[in-house]
């Protein structure tokens, strides 16, 4: 029996919303579970010593460049299905493993060091094979219409991770809530696992995808790809300049809340809960009503111009803020409420709109791409942007810019970073088309 049309569009819009849920779920549970995690990994880095931290840094890079070939491997050898069960039951044995860890407290001195770059590494590798895995599933048009409202599960799941740890870390225990994060994992693994079979048509005789055919290719596929494509050499540069920004941002915050609260623990500490508090609602915000909107007016090229823009306003009027607090013209006052109101607007636009749009720019590409490429510049490109600007802030400190001049710097990297956007911009629409 032959369906009408019309009930093959009602079965494909049932199959769309289905998938968008299972999404949005998969992606709530993820950060749910690292979220979980983070302050656990937090504490872990101040008790082996904040001046150790840097060396942390250097740690996590080099477990992402000895984890890359290994995943390439799994792209290579294994079909989409069995690759998301491997990675994700992988990283459940090892959270379960430092939760044995956290219950001594003799093996938890060196297992910190390791849970603190392990974590690093685990999640951009799971958050980008979860995206990997939906440019793959959906198509540029399901992408454009649907990653805004998925990104606000992922939101959802940062704040429920959050509270879970506040409250149950008094009464559960450290090493009984790496239980929590196991649990969220499965159904992270179990609601994206259906994803693909919710999107496809619903009509018996449609033509099959192909989508879990096995991808092949080497172990530095991903590596290749992106020495080779001007478009993928592109999104890598784009990255460079978000870390290079929110590194020197995160570091500029550090020195401005200890000047600000040099004594005050209890002061730095409502300070941060409050940033975070006001980044995760104007996030929501961004998820729910403005990206959904904002690339299918636009497109995802010209949407990525906004974080540049406030990255661009922001440092000149942190640098602006920050030179009068050198100058003894203004107490911290100024420099501490610009600072606040710039890594607001930062990092909501960097989650809420730019992340979400970023993922799309791999819809138009070929499998491979999607999976090794990506992976390997949400990972290594990534976590080598961070260290490098890192110790690149240390050194201009060191040499007498200041405080205000690094913010100044910020505007011009931030003006390089709006040319690669608008450059992304012409290419993927070239792709689309």
């Amino acid at each position: 029996m032959t369906n009408s049309p019309e009930g093959d569009e009602r079965a494909r819009r049932r199959g769309e919303r289905r998938a968008l849920l299972l999404a949005f779920l998969a992606f709530f549970f993820l950060l749910c579970g690292y979220f979980v995690l983070r302050p656990l990994r937090e504490e872990a880095g101040v008790a082996g010593g904040v001046r150790n931290i840097k060396w942390l840094y250097l740690g996590t890079f080099f477990g992402m460049l000895a984890a890359t070939p290994f995943y390439a491997f799994l792209v290579s050898h294994w079909p989409r299905a069995k690759i998301i069960a491997i990675a994700f039951r992988f990283f459940i044995a090892n959270i379960l493993i430092f939760g044995l860890l956290r219950l001594d407290d003799e093996f938890w001195v060196w297992g910190s060091r390791v849970f603190y770059c392990w974590l690093s590494v685990f999640n951009l590798f799971v958050v980008s094979l979860f995206w990997s895995h939906l440019v793959d599933v959906f198509d540029p048009a399901h992408c454009r219409r649907l990653f805004g409202l998925v990104a606000t599960g992922g939101s959802l799941g940062a704040i429920a991770g959050s509270l879970i740890t506040d409250l149950g870390i008094g009464t559960l225990g450290p090493a009984a809530l790496f239980l929590v994060p196991a649990l969220m994992l499965e159904c992270a693994h179990l609601a994206l696992s259906r994803c693909a079979r919710a999107i496809e048509p619903a009509a018996e005789t449609a033509a099959p995808r192909g989508r879990d055919e096995l991808i092949g290719g080497g172990l530095l596929e991903g590596l290749r790809s992106v020495l080779r494509s001007p478009y993928l050499v592109l999104i890598s540069c784009f990255l460079l300049c978000m870390t290079t920004s929110s590194t020197f941002a995160y570091f500029e915050q550090a020195n401005l809340v200890k000047r600000a609260w040099p004594d005050d623990p209890e002061s730095r500490t409502r300070f941060f809960s409050r940033l975070n508090l006001g980044v995760q609602l104007l996030t929501l915000v961004f998820q729910a009503l403005v990206t959904g909107a904002v690339v299918r007016r636009f497109g995802p090229g010209r949407a990525l111009l906004a974080l540049p823009l406030v990255c661009a306003l922001g440092f000149l009027a942190l640098g602006l803020a920050t030179a009068s607090l050198d100058t003894t013209i203004a107490g911290p006052g100024l420099a501490i409420a610009v600072l606040a109101v710039f890594q607001i607007a930062q990092q909501a636009t960097s989650r809420g709109l730019a992340s979400p749009t970023r993922q799309m720019l791999f819809a138009p590409l070929e499998r491979s791409d999607k999976y090794k490429a990506k992976s390997f510049i949400d990972t290594v490109v990534y976590r080598g942007g961070d260290l490098a600007s890192g110790f690149a802030f240390d050194g201009l400190i060191a040499i007498g810019i200041g405080l205000a001049g690094v913010a100044f710097l910020g505007v011009p990297l931030a003006l390089l970073w709006i040319s690669i956007a608008r450059r992304i911009g012409r290419r993927e629409a070239r792709l689309r088309s």
